[in-house]
């Protein structure tokens, strides 16, 4: 019990900074497909590097957010 109260201590900040990239993620994901759109259909440019980025970004912050809420149960 004392080995899981000790890891359990360690990884909660883990599963926090986790949390919060994951949600950084989702926004700078946000940001990049609303860059997108504005480049397709006000510039006329869509910019060729935001949807594989979004996607990379939107992998990233999925697998962070599952592995904090199977740490917390949810």
């Amino acid at each position: 019990r004392q080995t899981a109260a000790a890891f359990s201590r360690v990884l909660a900040p883990i599963s926090r900074l986790a949390l919060w990239l994951s949600g950084i993620g989702l926004l700078v994901m946000t940001a990049m497909v609303a860059w997108q759109v504005f480049g397709r259909y006000v510039l006329n440019a869509s910019p060729s590097w935001t949807e594989p980025a979004a996607l990379l970004l939107m992998s990233w912050f999925i697998l962070l957010g599952s592995a904090v809420g199977v740490r917390d149960g949810t």
